[in-house]
């Protein structure tokens, strides 16, 4: 009889757990797209999986951690796209951005759970405060960019990036209903153009 090769078993084990996890979240990312996070419940996430709803809980502690998971790895790749675009210029970063979103439209859409209508909701004070690190982070990376590329202060410069970066998520949303399209434009010439404008 063979021995047992504990490290073998561990990794055996852990690659089947990194499958799992990832196929829940595959499955958890269509439902919340179909149902929103309110309208979602574990039992569909489990469904749509494969799983039974007690495999979820050996991997996530409810649907709220899930969604985190899911914002907190779409983020990771946000960080990533502006970060790869940095030996660029601040220009190109900030079109990362947008070209992020615009690529991953679904993201973006998950990325708005805290609205409904003009109340927030959603995920817990712990994961919503996660988040919205990761978030920030990317935000004072552009803004300290911006200021080391245009000789602007911090402040300022973190105040311009913050107004660019909503101006870029509403021309995704106003481009993704339509409505830019309807009116003449596109949001990638507007958020081009407002770059224009904020970097000279």
């Amino acid at each position: 009889m063979m021995p047992v090769d504990a490290a073998a078993c561990s990794a055996r084990k852990a690659a089947v757990d990194t499958f799992k996890r990832d196929r829940i979240l595959d499955a958890a990312r269509e439902v919340f797209a179909g149902q929103g996070l309110e309208g979602t419940t574990v039992r569909q996430i489990a469904g749509a999986a494969g799983y039974a709803p007690g495999t979820l809980y050996l991997h996530f502690e409810s649907k709220e951690e899930i969604y985190g998971a899911l914002l907190e790895a779409s983020l990771v790749l946000l960080g990533r796209a502006v970060s790869d675009a940095q030996g660029d210029g601040i220009r190109a970063q900030f079109m990362a951005f947008h070209h992020y979103y615009a690529r991953n439209a679904e993201e973006l859409d998950l990325g708005l759970y805290l609205f409904q209508g003009t109340g927030r909701s959603g995920l817990t004070p712990q994961l919503d405060q996660a988040l919205n690190d990761r978030l920030r982070t990317i935000v004072e990376n552009l803004a300290a960019n911006l200021a080391r590329e245009t000789g602007r202060a911090y402040q300022p410069a973190h105040r311009q990036t913050v107004a660019a970066v909503c101006h870029i998520v509403g021309c995704l949303i106003m481009g993704g209903t339509g409505r830019l399209g309807m009116l003449g434009y596109s949001a990638e010439d507007l958020v081009a153009d407002r770059l224009s404008e904020m970097i000279r």
